[in-house]
């Protein structure tokens, strides 16, 4: 496309019609091109490359398909070593980006290497394929039966680079080809790249990976001691993304991991944003080999990340039970904290996760602590509907009544506000107080009322829910369900004798809670009571 810019820059107006036509989507001197380079037929690609250059139509050697892809593209990518030779000496940019993907040849023959991604994409197979009624230029160049040159992608990607290839370009992803060769685990092509200067930290990817990184994370112990040979870092300075030493212990590469510790790398080594070491990676996948491997180095098994959690906490917010027994077997912290609270006991009971529960418990971990934040164990198994967590924690002595969250709201208010009716009814039946409310005065029927869960409203009144309870700004469950448009909520409560309008000094009464908010049905259902 330069050389059409230079056309029109010199008025040539010849050129410029054919630039224009050979720029026009389905040019069939670019197509034939392109199917003879799919093929490998290298006797077509000349006899093309020959007639197109008698005819000064360069545009087929650099211009790009529909699809966005160019002749050394498809040529590299099936590995037919003539076909890429003739492109290059014909012209082909060596370094032009194809496909969605951005990728440059000498990228697209890394992935290829291996032999397992030989296919072109799928968008250029479908535009390269013949139809029934073939144009001129496809029946040309199948007349015969097309003289396929030699396949070998390591000759090609040698060819690319004494070409002036660019060993550090990068796709649209940041993807280098030393990147995509260390994911792949591309070893030959590897250190060809690495023996001509490709850069060791490689184009970073858009999850912040490195090539050294990538090959720890897919198990590429090959490749992953070849880069660390050549002078890769082990451990980089980026403000996101892991280590190779997370990424091998996130993965469970023992082999690899063990490697990496036996360079100097530290066992707390921290990375991704919230300063994560490799045990509270490994123990968020249950990578026990990887915990062991990483505690015998020397892994600070209390190490909180930037917002304090732990291995342990990891390990109990992932049900990861066998990697939960190890942390406390070997001493780690029953009660490490979480930026929001909660502790690993609390987590677990909230996610649902009874072994885990069992595990804690067991170890000694507290079930009702004095954190001013945060709930308790208890509130978190009621909160989600946990019947079987709930019942295992109250066999274990602790009040049913047990206050937590900045509010002291407890189990039966949780249960209450979510509408878990099963634990509202365990709770119950072990004495929960229907009437304590928590410190801004809001009882379990209030903020049963407030939701809208209809169920626990009637459940709490059948146990003798105070009708009138008031909350420290003055409104009642009535007018706070009226207030929230919740129709069978008010209707509950009105038969259940509440009164419509009170004399609070403060605070609006159910009609002036349904008029604000604009709920007709229940402003008429509240008039039809008698109210004035």
């Amino acid at each position: 496309m330069r050389r059409a810019a230079r056309c029109a820059l010199l008025g040539c107006s010849v050129c410029l019609q054919m630039w224009a036509a050979a720029g026009r989507a389905g040019d069939p001197a670019l197509a034939a091109l392109l199917v003879a380079c799919r093929a490998g037929d290298c006797s077509a690609v000349r006899a093309h490359l020959h007639k197109n250059r008698e005819l000064a139509r360069q545009v087929v050697i650099t211009d790009q398909s529909e699809q966005g892809y160019t002749a050394l593209f498809v040529a590299a990518c099936g590995g037919y070593v003539e076909s890429v030779r003739l492109l290059l000496e014909a012209g082909a940019d060596v370094n032009s980006h194809s496909g969605s993907a951005a990728r440059t040849p000498l990228m697209q023959v890394c992935l290829c290497v291996d032999g397992k991604a030989r296919d072109l994409p799928t968008d250029l197979v479908e535009a390269l394929s013949l139809s029934e009624q073939p144009t001129v230029a496809q029946s040309e160049s199948t007349q015969s039966a097309p003289a396929t040159c030699a396949c070998d992608h390591m000759h090609c990607l040698r060819l690319l680079i004494n070409s002036g290839a660019d060993l550090d370009a990068t796709d649209h992803q940041g993807l280098c080809a030393l990147y995509l060769c260390a994911r792949r685990g591309n070893r030959e092509a590897l250190r060809t790249l690495i023996k001509h200067g490709a850069k060791l930290d490689g184009g970073r990817s858009c999850c912040e990976k490195e090539p050294l990184c990538t090959a720890a994370f897919n198990g590429r112990m090959d490749c992953v001691q070849m880069l660390v040979t050549a002078g890769a870092p082990i451990t980089t300075g980026r403000q996101y993304g892991f280590s190779s030493l997370h990424a091998a212990a996130q993965n469970g590469h023992v082999e690899i991991l063990q490697y990496l510790l036996q360079q100097g790398i530290s066992a707390n080594a921290e990375g991704s944003p919230l300063g994560a070491t490799p045990l509270l990676a490994a123990a968020y996948r249950g990578q026990l080999a990887c915990m062991k491997a990483l505690l015998d180095a020397g892994a600070d098994i209390d190490h909180s990340d930037c917002n304090g959690e732990c291995a342990l906490y990891y390990a109990a917010h992932e049900d990861q039970l066998a990697a939960l027994q190890l942390l406390l077997a070997c001493g780690a912290n029953r009660q490490g904290w979480s930026s929001d609270e909660n502790d690993p006991l609390c987590l677990a009971a909230l996610n649902g996760y009874l072994g885990c529960v069992r595990a804690l418990v067991s170890a000694g971990a507290p079930i009702v602590t004095g954190r001013q934040y945060g709930f308790n164990a208890l509130n978190g198994a009621a909160q989600n509907g946990h019947v079987e967590i709930l019942q295992y924690l109250l066999q274990q002595g602790v009040s049913v009544n047990a206050e937590s969250s900045p509010v002291g709201g407890t189990p039966l208010l949780v249960a209450a506000m979510e509408g878990q009716l099963a634990c509202m009814k365990l709770l119950l039946a072990a004495g929960a107080d229907v009437n304590r409310p928590n410190t801004g005065g809001l009882t379990a029927l209030y903020l049963a009322a407030k939701e809208g869960r209809f169920a626990a409203m009637e459940l709490l009144l059948a146990c003798g829910a105070n009708r009138q309870g008031w909350s420290s700004y003055e409104s009642d469950p009535l007018f706070i369900a009226a207030f929230n448009g919740h129709l069978a909520c008010v209707q509950a409560l009105v038969s259940a004798g509440a009164p419509v309008v009170t004399g609070r000094q403060h605070g609006f009464s159910a009609l002036n809670g349904a008029a604000q908010n604009g709920h007709v049905e229940i402003l008429q259902y509240l008039l039809q009571q008698g109210v004035s």
